[in-house]
Order: structure tokens, then sequence, then C-alpha cells
């Protein structure tokens, strides 16, 4: 039924809803799960205040300012996407995709400062326990509110999911939260009238604990993605797919991605045999450029390898390479592998895929291991030229 009617919401408010990935259809889901957010938290927390006035919950009280708290963060995040839908300009030619993430920062602090408040004020309710007296009618009403913070939460975990925004996600949790803060008040009421009176504080300081976790949780992904995190392993299997389905492609590499908000670049080296014509690699590399965006809405740039058919030369020093790698750690694999030489072939070209940074030191190291092991099988070999890369994936 929730779901259902989350459906119901979008479909009436938001036009055009299946296109998700439009910054300006984005940006009406994130304003209206802002604003519905906003009225049920205002009603909600308003009830819960004057409960706790006329009792004198502590604990109450804290969660009724969680409560309200999610209006900030809720104005916070219509604000965000409002300027993350803006496209591109002189300034920033990437567009503002990336204030999504800045504003699920921001939230995330808020998380924090009221978590911090209300660890205070339960301290102080711990060291000066104070008795809480409740008829049963305002707390079924307090649990009541619980399943309206729950389906709040369930809804904008919808939204989010559904246009893939980190910010809606983080907001979802903010309202889970305070399903949670709420229900174990209603706990800690219930306890008190039974004479437990330090439960109250307890609740509230488990309370600001779990806050505080909760939003250095979703600062550290909201960091993670403005800092530049690796693309999923599920979009790179995307991109891999389409491009090694053109017959001509051999392997690809240096796959880098770049996110700003839901836009994303892409570049990548593409292996082509060398005997095609510089027209028909230009063709494959635009086909497959034109393929990634229609599919996936993603702009990319390819860099075309011509590879050399191997020689018998050739797939030795591969397999010496291999045998190499598979000792040594450090190394993920290489690729580009070129013989320069008219017939002695005295000098070897060839990249080395790093699986973190090393020193200066240590890839001098690595070459002249190389070196002497590959001059062993093959002495024509005269000296060896290594381009060292880290490893994006």
């Amino acid at each position: 039924m929730n779901s259902s009617f989350s459906k119901f919401l979008v479909k009436k408010f938001i036009n055009n809803y299946e296109k998700v990935s439009d910054p300006v259809v984005r940006s009406q889901y994130g304003t209206l799960e802002g604003w519905i957010s906003i009225f049920i938290n205002l009603f909600l927390g308003i009830i819960k205040i004057v409960i706790a006035l006329i009792y004198g919950s502590i604990s109450l009280m804290a969660d009724a300012i969680h409560t309200l708290s999610d209006m900030a963060t809720s104005i916070i995040i219509i604000i965000g996407f409002k300027i993350s839908k803006k496209p591109g300009d002189k300034e920033h030619p990437f567009g503002h995709g990336r204030m999504e993430q800045i504003a699920t920062l921001i939230v995330a602090v808020l998380l924090g400062v009221s978590a911090i408040e209300l660890i205070q004020h339960s301290v102080q309710r711990l060291l000066s326990p104070q008795p809480v007296f409740m008829d049963w009618m305002p707390i079924i009403i307090i649990f009541i509110t619980v399943f309206f913070k729950e389906w709040l939460g369930q809804f904008s975990n919808f939204l989010g999911k559904k246009i893939g925004s980190l910010a809606l996600e983080a907001d979802a949790w903010h309202h889970r939260s305070d399903a949670i803060s709420s229900l174990l008040v209603v706990i800690a009421l219930i306890a008190s009238k039974y004479g437990f009176i330090y439960f109250d504080g307890i609740v509230g300081l488990l309370i600001g604990v779990y806050i505080i976790y909760l939003g250095w949780d979703i600062a550290k992904k909201s960091i993670d993605q403005l800092l530049g995190e690796s693309a999923n392993e599920s979009l790179i299997n995307e991109i891999k797919n389409i491009v090694l389905n053109e017959k001509h492609v051999k392997n690809i590499h240096d796959l880098i991605v770049h996110q700003y908000g839901e836009q994303k670049l892409l570049s990548l080296h593409m292996e082509i045999p060398a005997n095609l014509t510089l027209s028909e690699a230009h063709t494959i590399a635009d086909n497959i450029e034109n393929t990634i965006e229609e599919q996936l809405n993603i702009y990319t740039t390819i860099h075309l390898d011509p590879v050399i058919p191997p020689s018998a030369l050739s797939l030795k020093i591969e397999n010496i390479i291999d045998n190499f790698i598979n000792e040594d750690k450090r190394i993920d694999s290489f690729h580009d592998l070129r013989l320069i030489g008219e017939e002695d072939y005295s000098n070897l070209l060839f990249d080395l895929v790093l699986k973190g940074e090393i020193k200066s030191t240590e890839k001098i190291e690595i070459k002249k291991s190389l070196h002497e092991k590959i001059s062993e099988v093959i002495p024509a070999v005269k000296d060896i030229q290594i381009k060292y890369e880290r490893s994006f994936l």
C-alpha cells in the first residue's frame, strides 16, 4: 500500500517521471520529497512538543527537536536539487550536479549537531533524574507518529532509489532514525510509569549516539562522491560489454569515469588491429562513443591503441611479464607491448598498471628485475622502457 501511494504521489506531481536522469525531473523528485517531509515533520513535531511540555519528558522533547530538525534538512535538500539542475556555465563547465552531495553533507552535519545537543540534555537528566508521569493516551499518540515517520522514510527511500540520489536516501534514514527514536521514547515513557526514572535519560543518550553514527556514515558517503569515488562494478561491466561487442576491439584499458552529480564523463584506451585504416578506426570509435552515450548517458572519449599481430618473440615476452606480475603483488596488469627494431628488436616498450602508489626506487627495481628476466631468455632485448600507471577501477 505504501509503495502504491508513493507511486501515486510521484505521478501526480512530477511530469515525465520516468526520465529520472534528467536534472529537471530529478529536481522535481527532490522538491516533492522535501515539501512532504516539511509538512509531516511540522505536524508531528508540534504534537510531540505539546505533549513533552505538559508531562516534562526530556527524551520526548529531544525527539521533538529531532523531528523539527528534519525540516531544516528538507529545506537544504530542496535548495540543493534546485541548484544541481542548473546546466553548465563558464565557471562550472560540468554543471552543478555535485551540489546534491554538498546538500547531503550539510544534512549529515546537522544530524551531528542535533545529536550532540541531545546527548548533553540526556547526561543532565541522568545526573538529575526526574520521574515522568504520562497517561496512556499521549503515549499511544506518540506511538502512532512512529508509523508516519516510517512511511516518510520509505517514501524518501523510494524516491532516492528511483533516481539514485544519496541525498534522498540519507533523508530517508533521517526520517527512519526519528521513527526509531520515537519508538524508544515510547518504551522509556512506559518504563518511567513503572518507576525506572533513569530510563528517560538513557534512551535520550542512546538516540544521540545512534544519530552521530548515522551522520558520520552519511557524511562519509557524500565526501567519497565529492572526492571522486571509483565507478561501480555494474557500470564498468556495461561499458566493457558495449566496447568489446565490437568485433575489431581486442581489449580495453585505462578506463576512467568522472562523475558530476548525474553527469558522467568516460575516457578509455581501446586496442584495435594495426592494419585498420585511420578512417576505419575512427568510425569504430565514433560508433562506440555514440552507443555508450545513447545507452548509458555518458559522454565518452576513446584513445586508440594499434595492436600488431603477436609473434613468437612477443608471446615469449608476454609470458615472462605475466609470470613476473603473478609474483609481484604491487602490479595489476600490463598492456601496449611494443618491440622496436628492424630485426633484432633491441628495444621493448610496455605499460605496467600498479595497484597503488610506489616509490621511484621501487620502479627502478621493477625495471631492472624485468630486464634481467627478459634478457636471460631473449638476449637481443637491450633496453626496456616502462610506463607506470595507476588503476582507477
